[in-house]
């Protein structure tokens, strides 16, 4: 049995490395095409009037602009 922590640790540690690599491309491909993501910063940073991301395109998009409006992040 695959120990649930390791596997969530490893997971979490790649997400940090592909982001501090500002790999977007990379990033992304870590998300389900059924993806919801939901965030008061979303409507702020790319304008989806619902704060709900549900797809790949608007994830990078939205990814891109948190790293452009925050580089220091």
């Amino acid at each position: 049995m695959i120990d649930e922590y390791i596997l969530t640790d490893n997971v979490a540690s790649r997400w940090v490395e592909h982001w501090n690599r500002r790999d977007i491309d990379g990033l992304v491909a870590m998300y389900d095409d059924t993806l919801e993501c939901r965030s008061p910063f979303i409507r702020l940073l790319i304008g989806l009037d619902d704060g709900l991301i549900s797809n790949k395109s608007d994830l990078k998009r939205y990814f891109a602009k948190v790293l452009e409006t925050y580089p220091d992040l």
